[in-house]
């Protein structure tokens, strides 16, 4: 019954959450290229320098949260990478973001930072995140935009792998000559605020983001699916 309860509230909270990253990201004029959530990272906050972290946890490492997540292909074709509870004890798969503070009120920060989502053979997704905290009742929401997001291939096989053989091709998104994409992201976060004098550890933080093509990436995109799809066409009419 209690799980029941805890799934029940953390359904209700995230609900919450995306509601809220929908009426204050700053909306996105194309379609989105793929979109991850993580759940359970670990968070802390250090106030000596103003910096905010999160981290993937994993109880098998003695972490505070087994961290789970899922990064989805949408354009031009479908695909997924699952990040099972616990994914972090592995070699290689990772989620970690940091970002400096500044201007904090009793309300309110402003925010600049780095995320790397690292896949079960190296394979990472990085870029540049800007903007605020807010503070609402007993928890903080961060709202932002992510710029210079990029796609480094190094595990081979141009796909970001997930668990049990869950994964998308990246070909066409590592590629030289592929201008690094933008999008969007928002945290929750529980926890004391961003204010006090003392170092803050362990604040369960969930993050969600957007990534989208520039518009003339779009374009290319867009093309080199329907190539695809012609192929898949003319092989179904030879069968």
């Amino acid at each position: 019954m209690r799980n029941i309860k805890n799934r029940k509230t953390a359904t209700i909270i995230l609900v919450m959450f995306s509601a809220f990253i929908l009426l204050t990201t700053p909306v996105l004029a194309v379609d989105p290229l793929l979109t991850f959530g993580f759940t359970d990272l670990d968070g802390g906050f250090d106030a000596g320098i103003s910096k905010f972290t999160a981290d993937a946890s994993a109880w098998s490492l003695f972490g505070p949260y087994d961290t789970a997540g899922n990064v989805t292909r949408i354009l031009p074709t479908g695909g997924w990478a699952d990040f099972d509870a616990g994914f972090s004890d592995g070699p290689y798969a990772d989620f970690n973001l940091w970002m400096d503070l500044l201007n904090i009120t009793a309300t309110a920060a402003d925010a600049n930072g780095e995320f790397t989502i690292t896949d079960y053979d190296g394979d990472t997704i990085t870029g540049d995140i800007t903007g605020e905290w807010s503070r609402i009742g007993g928890i903080s929401f961060f709202t932002g935009s992510l710029s210079d997001v990029r796609f480094l291939e190094t595990g081979g096989g141009n796909t970001f792998d997930g668990v049990a053989g869950s994964g998308f091709s990246t070909a066409d998104l590592s590629a030289n000559g592929i201008d690094p994409f933008d999008g969007a992201m928002g945290l929750l976060r529980t926890g004391s605020w961003f204010d006090s004098a003392e170092d803050v550890t362990h604040s369960n933080t969930m993050a969600q983001g957007v990534i989208v093509p520039e518009p003339a990436t779009v374009l290319l995109l867009i093309l080199a699916g329907g190539v695809r799809l012609s192929r898949w066409r003319r092989r179904r009419l030879k069968k």
